[in-house]
């Protein structure tokens, strides 16, 4: 049986930036090169550097020669960009922060029942939401009350499944809080591997 070949950021798209253009609006933008378009699509990605990475949009994509342009939204925290800089690119479907999980090996995943906590209602322009009660409501929204262990489940971070009611009693979580169902832990967490990517 032939071994299944893990996915690092090596093996990601990796986008090299040719020349920076300041914008009004303060982001930045980075016309570069690919060395592969694998999964690159125009829209909301990553340039991921351990941490912060860059969050923006790519636009222009010409795959007949691998350019594109990356429109930076350049934030406090943003690290600073320079031309001949090459990042991995990844969509912006996947938080960077889960791949800082996935490729830290320091840290570790620990085997955890899920157990209901209470929650906090809050109206958001007439639609019902709920966030864990040590977390803060939404912005502009109206606080409705705390729900008796209405914080019920979670969902795995890769594949979505849920953890706790109505779904698996256990998982994997780390020290943010990141969760993921027993198998994405033994495919992707345990053994470090991106190529979830791929199966978006």
């Amino acid at each position: 049986m032939k071994e299944r070949k893990l996915k690092q950021l090596n093996d990601l798209p990796h986008f090299k930036i040719d020349k920076i253009i300041p914008l009004e609006n303060g982001h930045l933008r980075l016309a570069g090169t690919f060395n592969h378009l694998a999964g690159v699509r125009n829209g909301r990605s990553w340039l991921y550097a351990p941490p912060p990475s860059v969050i923006g949009d790519l636009v222009e994509l010409i795959p007949e020669n691998k350019t594109a342009v990356f429109i930076a939204s350049v934030r406090k925290f943003t690290p600073e960009i320079k031309e001949g800089m090459i990042f991995p690119w990844v969509d912006g479907y996947w938080n960077s922060r889960l791949l800082e999980r996935i490729l830290d090996t320091k840290k570790t995943w620990t085997r955890t029942k899920f157990e209901p906590s209470d929650a906090r209602a809050f109206d958001q322009d007439g639609v019902r939401g709920l966030s864990e009660a040590t977390s803060p409501i939404p912005e502009g929204s109206k606080f409705l009350g705390k729900v008796s262990k209405g914080w019920d489940h979670e969902h795995c971070v890769i594949c979505w499944s849920t953890i706790g009611a109505n779904g698996a009693e256990f998982g994997y979580t780390d020290y943010e809080n990141f969760w993921l169902c027993s198998d994405c832990y033994e495919r992707y967490g345990a053994t470090h591997d991106l190529s979830f990517i791929e199966a978006k």
